[in-house]
């Protein structure tokens, strides 16, 4: 299944596996539409991975002031923010 993405006020959807460098960029596009102190939410709900440009993108959106917030649907992805230590910084609960 092929990503996804749709932008709904202040929640970013993502449907579909992430894995290509278009769907990273596609995402990168999406988190510089919003401005420091911006609360961004990131769901995903059918990936069990995410490339490392796009964790990339979200620690620097963070660093740039904006608040993010993800909820994972996959366990495979959740343990691995988990395993990286990241559940804390991208704020990751499960869906």
């Amino acid at each position: 299944m092929n990503m996804k993405l749709k932008i709904d006020g202040n929640t970013i959807h993502i449907y579909g596996v992430i894995k290509t460098i278009q769907d990273a960029e596609e995402i990168k596009k999406a988190i510089s539409k919003f401005k420091p102190n911006d609360n961004v939410v990131i769901k995903i709900y059918d990936s069990f991975a995410v490339l490392s440009s796009v964790i990339g993108e979200l620690l620097k959106a963070i660093d740039n002031g904006i608040n993010i917030s993800m909820e994972v649907k996959e366990d495979v992805l959740y343990e691995l923010f988990d395993n990286l230590n990241l559940i804390d910084i991208l704020n990751v609960k499960r869906i």
